[in-house]
Formats: C-alpha cells, sequence, structure tokens
C-alpha cells in the first residue's frame, strides 16, 4: 500500500522515497535513536514518512537531508501523525517494538506481558501521542494501559 497523504504526491513509492537525502537522514536518525531498530526496518519507515508526508512538507517543517532535528521541534499536524504512525506500523510490529524498548526498564517479562495486552489499535494509539503536535492521548487508552499494567504487576504512577 502506498500511503499519499499531507501532500505528497500521487503514488510516491516509498522505497524510493527512502533513498533520497530526507530519507537517509531520517534512517541515520532512527539507527542512531532506536538501537532495536533494524537497518531494513528503519529504511522502510524513513520511506514510508517521506512518502506519508512529502518532501516539499517535510523541507517546509525545516528537516533536510543534513538534519532532521527540526522535526522532533515541529508541531505535526494530525495527518501528519496519522502518516508516521502507518509508517511504523506497516514496518514493524510496534506491540514488540514497545516491549523492546520497555524491557530495560522495567524487564523483559513485564514488557512481554505489557506487549502482549496491548492491541494494534491502542498500540497507535500511544505512538501517536508519543509523537505530541495536535494528538491527545484518550482516557480510555490511559485507563487501559493503566490495567493493562497493573495485571502484568507494573505501577504507574
Amino acid at each position: 500500500m502506498l500511503i499519499t497523504a499531507c501532500g505528497a504526491g500521487d503514488d510516491v513509492d516509498p522505497s524510493e522515497a527512502a533513498q533520497t537525502p530526507i530519507g537517509r537522514a531520517i534512517t541515520d536518525d532512527l539507527l542512531s535513536t532506536s538501537p532495536a531498530l533494524t537497518e531494513s526496518e528503519a529504511t522502510c519507515v524513513s520511506g514510508r514518512i517521506v512518502a506519508g508526508i512529502g518532501e516539499a512538507e517535510l523541507e517546509s517543517m525545516g528537516v533536510s537531508g543534513e538534519s532532521i532535528a527540526r522535526l522532533g521541534e515541529a508541531t505535526l499536524s494530525g495527518d501528519q501523525i496519522e502518516a508516521i504512525v502507518e509508517a511504523w506500523s506497516a514496518c514493524i510490529d510496534i506491540r514488540a517494538q514497545a516491549a523492546r524498548s520497555l524491557s530495560v526498564e522495567i524487564g523483559d517479562d513485564a514488557a512481554a506481558c505489557l506487549s502482549d495486552g496491548i492491541d494494534l489499535d491502542l498500540a497507535k494509539e500511544l505512538l501517536a501521542a508519543s509523537l505530541g503536535g495536535t494528538f491527545d492521548l484518550s482516557d480510555s487508552a490511559v485507563a487501559r494501559v493503566a490495567v493493562i499494567a497493573a495485571g502484568c504487576g507494573i505501577l504507574i504512577g
């Protein structure tokens, strides 16, 4: 499936988008900030982000082949957040990725339990909320996470 939201243009091929200077910069950043990602996963995510948002729109946000730092400072629109969440969920198992990320802090067993309890929709909502911008985590999602965490013996305070 090709993502073409947010003015990205018609039928932008994510594998080609990943090879643009912005796509390569995003891949490099993902590899340095998300060590659990493989190079293939990072390339897939970056290509889908570039294809989903579009190079011109990313450039207008201050993102370039030299630096994507401005992307982290940008207030993302709902469409941009959706494109990023869809990029991540199309390329990796975001539930397993969350477990890998959390295992350092809460241990492998608790992270696996938490991952098993979180469905894909909730994982997408959590990822979207972590991106900030115009997206707020719903009260029901917070409550669901608290219940799942409690069932895994994880106290959220």
